[in-house]
């Protein structure tokens, strides 16, 4: 994992994440818990959090493509439909806010739990990689509902920039899929980083896209590398 990931304000970030998940877990009491949600309909920080709460408490793994029963669940876990019917529906602001930033908080006790596995050796790398792509769609839906700094956004956001660098982990297609994701919600996402910040992510694509041997990766390395300097040239 590359260092930048793993500093200690990240883990604080994470530490105090996870508290509060399963604080609000224990708060809405046991009958909420008794069954994973189906993956056969949206999700909402409701399911989201009883699924969370299953995989914490050790009684059901994390979601995998490796049976259709478990490509379900990962499916629905991932599905962006989840938080866009929560970004577009009636509900009031403040609540699209609580119920977006519950859905962000769990893809990254995810993604941290995913992370792991591959780091002790489980075949997760895919199942990581679209987590993280899941991840940066819920950060741009949280960004364009309520763009204020966050040091947990841009936490979340450099953390998925810094996998680009871990080829002993990802496959060139897994990097492709994620320079792609990056440069989806790169533009809203901008708007919540300081100006060091994008230089710095600019930098370090025109580095990644100059070394970058296998033609679709440096073809989408070009891509986010031409929505970053869209967004350094305003």
């Amino acid at each position: 994992m590359p260092a930048t990931a793993c500093s200690a304000p990240s883990r604080m970030i994470r530490w105090l994440t996870c508290f509060a998940l399963m604080s609000f877990c224990l708060a809405i009491g046991p009958e909420a818990r008794a069954a994973a949600p189906s993956p056969d309909m949206p999700w909402t920080k409701r399911e989201y959090l009883d699924f969370y709460f299953l995989y914490y408490k050790g009684t059901r793994p994390l979601p995998h493509l490796r049976s259709r029963e478990e490509k379900a669940y990962f499916d629905r876990m991932i599905d962006v439909e989840n938080v866009s019917q929560i970004a577009s529906g009636d509900l009031p602001a403040k609540e699209k806010r609580v119920q977006i930033a519950v859905i962000l908080a769990i893809a990254g006790e995810f993604r941290a739990a995913y992370e792991y596995a591959v780091l002790v050796g489980e075949p997760l790398q895919e199942e990581l990689t679209r987590v993280q792509a899941f991840t940066l769609d819920v950060l741009d839906a949280a960004v364009r509902i309520d763009s204020h700094p966050d040091d947990a956004r841009r936490t979340t956001f450099f953390g998925v920039v810094d996998s680009l660098a871990d080829r002993s982990r990802y496959s060139d297609s897994q990097i492709a899929m994620l320079a792609s994701a990056l440069a989806l919600p790169y533009p809203a996402i901008s708007r919540v980083l300081a100006e060091t910040d994008r230089r710095s992510i600019r930098n370090r694509i025109a580095k990644l896209e100059a070394a970058e041997a296998d033609p679709a990766v440096r073809a989408a390395y070009a891509r986010l590398l031409k929505v970053a300097e869209e967004i350094e040239s305003k």
